[in-house]
């Protein structure tokens, strides 16, 4: 029998991300694992943000919009779109990401394969505006205690390796 798919929920926090939000939303909502809920928290955003962000929001019932009466900063903000979340897996997504199609799909395999994994993350490539890859990010290099039995040292890899 299958395991029962889980409901993700995924949380942006952003700020004046109009140049590249539209790509990032298309590349989320053209997931192949569709029983998600996109929680954006724009931070009081003095650009076209907000307009991009409510015009999805009609055509698209997985995205709640909340909207900032004034900016909180980086941090609060991504606290804020995290405090609003209550599934069971949540992921945080940039304004200026675009995912592969599968990705949902393929982190929410993993993370039901096996109770005692708490976190999935995919192969990123950096690319700059044109969609050219600047660089591969190895999480190797950045995590080199992530297989470790002891919690200390792959919180210790998280929190103190400078990554993105």
């Amino acid at each position: 029998m299958a395991a029962a798919r889980r409901k993700i929920q995924l949380g942006l926090p952003v700020y004046n991300g109009e140049e590249h939000l539209e790509l990032a939303l298309k590349s989320i909502l053209g997931q192949t694992y569709s029983d998600f809920e996109l929680l954006i928290c724009d931070n009081a955003s003095t650009d076209c943000t907000q307009m991009i962000c409510q015009d999805y929001a009609r055509l698209d019932p997985r995205i709640r919009y909340f909207r900032n009466p004034e900016n909180l900063g980086l941090v609060r903000n991504f606290n804020r779109v995290f405090s609003l979340s209550n599934s069971e897996y949540f992921g945080f997504v940039s304004h200026d990401d675009d995912r592969d199609p599968t990705f949902l799909e393929k982190c929410a395999a993993v993370l039901d394969s096996d109770p005692t994994i708490v976190l999935a993350m995919s192969l990123v490539t950096l690319i700059d505006d044109h969609g050219g890859t600047v660089a591969q990010y190895d999480r190797k290099l950045l995590f080199p205690n992530e297989m470790s039995p002891e919690p200390h040292k792959r919180f210790r890899d998280l929190i103190m390796i400078p990554h993105l």
